[in-house]
């Protein structure tokens, strides 16, 4: 999970502001979705060889391990508005691993088709969960459906493709995932499932294709290759059009996928560089056009956005970004202008005060923290344990408006050192308070 060393970015004015969400006690960590509550799920990653990772959920951009059911890795793939979790997570061991439900602090594994291991990989907002299990044979896989009992098995496409597995379903009950086949060569059909009934997705040429998401609407996103399958493009299905090509970024980045969709259509995803393994970009495509996320954050200049899971109604996006630093974190992105009713996008009142990227981040054991003011004003900025301990008051005294830089030693007010870890940085100023993550390492 280490990222090459990147070129930092230059400011822009845009549409978007950066939050680094941290991660728990290991360094690297992601974000694969977000509700209507603002509840963030994803995964937080030890470095390599061991790979050890923990599911985590962010309440209020605060992580928390979900822990695991007994292995060494877990990892948490969607939330409804419920603030119900699926993923899936090693099992005794790590000798097999298996979906889960959380719903209010309590796991709930689902269970298999007969073989030993499984996965949950979406839920709507009834509760209903789909994924892929290991036949009986395990050598096979299926997609399913659990809804509270036995899971349901959803079969496959044909002879040739009876591998299937499922990745998301809406309200209605349509379910998108992909079919397989291993011999002679691999190849890949993205497939939904209707009432029941499977049924292969057009493509746009190529010997693979994937659906990842569906909206409430029923349109599904995914991607596709070309023919030659010298590229892959990001994909949008309706049952109206069939089956388009939502294009790529251009340049070295000629390859796209779509991760998730939001019911206004708003589709979010990454575009990468097919020669160069870590080199992506996440974008977002707004009536079918992309744009480069990175283009549309005003604070992102420590940052590259590598590729965004997932987008809420209200516009909050949810991914995956890297440091100069070979960091890798899962980040929010609020949007700065809301639209109310029919009218124009609004810009909201401006913060009077911001804590912009501390660098270095993470750190062992100084950091400077730069805050920004908008005019005089009391400053108090303080840092915090993730349960709300104050660790250490940093400033408390009238500063003068502009950018100041703050240092802090890694120690907390009695002098003592802190442990390695995750810790909130609060600014308080003119009736503000604004919050950002930072991470020691040891």
């Amino acid at each position: 999970m280490i990222c090459p060393t990147i070129p930092l970015l230059a400011a822009s004015v845009g549409l978007y502001q950066l939050t680094d969400l941290g991660s728990i006690t290991f360094p690297h960590s992601l974000a694969n979705d977000i509700n209507a509550n603002g509840l963030i799920v994803g995964q937080a990653l030890q470095e390599a060889p061991g790979l050890e990772s923990r599911a985590v959920v962010w309440s209020e951009g605060v992580p928390t391990d979900m822990g695991t059911l007994g292995g060494t890795q877990s990892t948490a793939l969607r939330v409804n508005d419920a603030n119900q979790v699926v993923g899936w997570s090693y099992v005794n061991a790590d000798a097999y691993y298996r979906g889960f439900i959380w719903n209010d602090g309590v796991v709930t594994e689902l269970g298999t088709l007969g073989g030993a291991s499984s996965g949950a990989s979406g839920i709507n907002q009834t509760g209903e969960v789909v994924g892929w299990s290991f036949l009986s044979d395990e050598w096979t896989t299926h997609g399913f459906v659990w809804r509270g009992g036995p899971l349901e098995d959803l079969g496959r496409l044909s002879t040739d493709y009876r591998n299937t597995m499922a990745f998301d379903l809406n309200d209605s009950g349509r379910v998108v995932g992909y079919a397989y086949k291993l011999m002679p060569q691999y190849a890949s059909k993205a497939v939904l499932w209707d009432d029941g009934a499977i049924a292969e997705l057009d493509d746009l040429g190529g010997t693979q294709a994937l659906a990842y998401s569906v909206n409430t609407a029923g349109t599904i996103v995914g991607w596709s290759n070309l023919p030659g399958d010298e590229s892959a493009h990001a994909t949008l299905w309706t049952d109206v059009e069939g089956v388009v090509d939502l294009g790529v970024l251009g340049g070295n980045y000629t390859n796209s996928s779509a991760v998730a969709i939001a019911a206004n259509g708003t589709v979010v995803g990454a575009s990468s560089d097919p020669d160069v393994a870590e080199d992506s970009r996440a974008v977002i495509w707004v009536d079918r056009e992309i744009e480069d996320l990175n283009e549309l954050v005003s604070n992102g200049e420590d940052w590259l956005l590598t590729a965004a899971y997932a987008v809420a109604e209200n516009g909050a996006i949810v991914g995956l970004a890297a440091t100069a630093g070979d960091l890798l974190h899962a980040v929010l992105l609020t949007p700065e202008t809301s639209v109310v009713g029919d009218g124009p996008p609004v810009a909201p009142a401006a913060a009077h005060a911001r804590i912009l990227p501390n660098h270095p981040n993470p750190f062992n054991p100084r950091t400077t923290i730069p805050i920004e003011l908008d005019e005089e004003a009391r400053v108090r900025l303080a840092v915090y344990d993730l349960r709300g301990g104050l660790i250490r008051v940093l400033v408390d005294e009238r500063l003068p408006a502009g950018r100041h830089s703050v240092r802090w030693d890694g120690r907390g007010d009695a002098g003592q050192g802190v442990a390695a870890g995750s810790y909130v940085v609060r600014l308080s100023a003119r009736g503000d308070e604004t919050k950002r993550w930072i991470t020691m390492i040891k």
